[in-house]
């Protein structure tokens, strides 16, 4: 809260079944996986670099930017980015995403570029730049969706990575302290968090139904986040924002095994 340090959370959790058998030979310890390039340790001798190590090491160059906020990545995923990654934070939630072009793609655009198959970030025009988020929607729907924003400037796939204020930290931990307490529940923050944040109820609980949730379930979680929205002291960042990673920027999953072995590869 006192705005001097920058903490992570990287997920972790699984045995890496998408990865298998690649894991058991890590104790089914996922990160644990090495790559093909060896880091030297401080007595002098060389150990391959697992791929959380990559991850901590590449996602390191955002920490300066993050005082007094938490960041939370994957422990699979590295991406290097394109855009600037020293940067003055502008919401109290920002999301990393790479963000497509200078406007807002046509409906031709959106199945082009397989948006329809992603969560996806708009940025509004206006210069607050407050973004939203949907979830695996055609062009007509997202625009219906969106409208809240006013005029969407740009869009782009979402990353899943974030970052919270310590005002949104503490307001999380403060609404869901009876789950915690009794270590019930599930949440996912970008259909249980992010969107109910960022779209109006009847929008929310359609995307919701979407993925089989009850209405009347959606209608009662959009109301908590918001009754919680309510009562946030916001000043002078606004809620819920983007950071682009750039479209042009190297975002390497190493959770498939597949892809463990293609981005491997780019590295010869």
């Amino acid at each position: 809260s006192e705005g001097k340090i920058s903490a992570a959370l990287y997920h972790t959790a699984g045995k890496g079944t998408r990865l298998a058998p690649l894991p058991a030979s890590e104790n089914n310890n996922k990160p644990g996986v090495k790559l093909p390039y060896s880091q030297k340790l401080v007595d002098g001798t060389y150990e391959p670099l697992t791929v959380l190590e990559a991850v901590v090491k590449q996602t390191a160059v955002y920490a300066s930017s993050r005082k007094g906020r938490l960041s939370v990545y994957w422990g699979d995923q590295i991406f290097i980015p394109t855009k600037p990654f020293v940067y003055t934070p502008s919401h109290h939630i920002d999301i990393m995403c790479t963000l497509l072009g200078e406007t807002a793609p046509t409906a031709e655009e959106w199945v082009e570029q397989g948006l329809d198959k992603y969560g996806v970030i708009a940025v509004s025009k206006g210069a607050s730049k407050d973004a939203a988020q949907v979830e695996k929607v055609d062009h007509a729907t997202a625009v219906r969706m969106l409208k809240s924003l006013g005029d969407i400037g740009q869009v782009g796939p979402s990353l899943g990575s974030f970052s919270v204020s310590s005002l949104i930290l503490t307001s999380l931990c403060a609404e869901y302290r009876a789950e915690l307490d009794k270590k019930e529940g599930k949440f996912d923050t970008d259909p249980h968090f992010w969107m109910p944040l960022t779209l109006p109820s009847d929008e929310y609980t359609a995307l919701m139904k979407q993925k089989g949730i009850e209405e009347s379930v959606s209608v009662a979680h959009h109301v908590r986040m918001s009754a919680m929205k309510a009562k946030l002291q916001l000043g002078n960042l606004g809620l819920f924002g983007a950071v682009d990673v750039g479209k042009d920027a190297c975002w390497w999953d190493y959770g498939l095994l597949k892809l463990y072995s293609t981005n491997n590869i780019k590295l010869t």
